[in-house]
């Protein structure tokens, strides 16, 4: 398994605790380099406190929060500074898979030139989808699930045969 965990609410909770408005365009939260700076701060808590746990119930697990995903602002002027995935970079993960860690991925990317951008969550699971092509994916959402065009949950995903609607949709 390797699990990709999305802190939305908490750095929601975070950004209103310290009087940082933030807006939400296309799905994409806009990230001003202040977003950015407690974005990562956020993601890295909750990425240590699910390895945390983890480790507590005897799971070997390893915090990864670079290295993974080469990324591209997506629209500086839009979206701030979000990345679209340009490549993955699956070493890292291996390496933790081989060790017999369950590897806890964050979703933030890094540009050529080393600048850290915010990744939404369900984005990084679908570039590491692609990449890895795994048995089973697992999504554990605020709304319940994985939602087609209409809104509701799908309750079961084959990703071999509706993975190409799933997609368009």
């Amino acid at each position: 398994p390797i699990v990709v965990p999305g802190a939305g609410p908490q750095l929601s909770a975070e950004l209103a605790k310290h009087g940082i408005d933030s807006e939400v365009v296309d799905g994409y939260r806009v990230t001003t380099p202040e977003v950015l700076k407690h974005a990562r701060k956020v993601f890295l808590k909750q990425n240590m406190n699910i390895v945390e746990s983890l480790r507590a119930a005897n799971t070997p697990a390893a915090s990864i929060t670079s290295g993974v995903l080469e990324a591209e602002i997506l629209d500086d002027g839009r979206y701030g500074m979000v990345g679209k995935i340009k490549d993955v970079h699956l070493d890292v993960i291996r390496h933790c898979l081989d060790g017999g860690m369950l590897p806890i991925v964050s979703p933030l990317g890094e540009t050529e030139d080393g600048q850290i951008v915010n990744i939404n969550a369900d984005v990084v699971t679908n570039a590491l989808v692609r990449a890895v092509q795994p048995y089973k994916v697992i999504f554990l959402t605020e709304t319940g699930g994985i939602l087609n065009e209409n809104n509701r949950v799908i309750s079961s995903v084959n990703l071999s045969t509706d993975l190409k609607d799933l997609l368009a949709q």
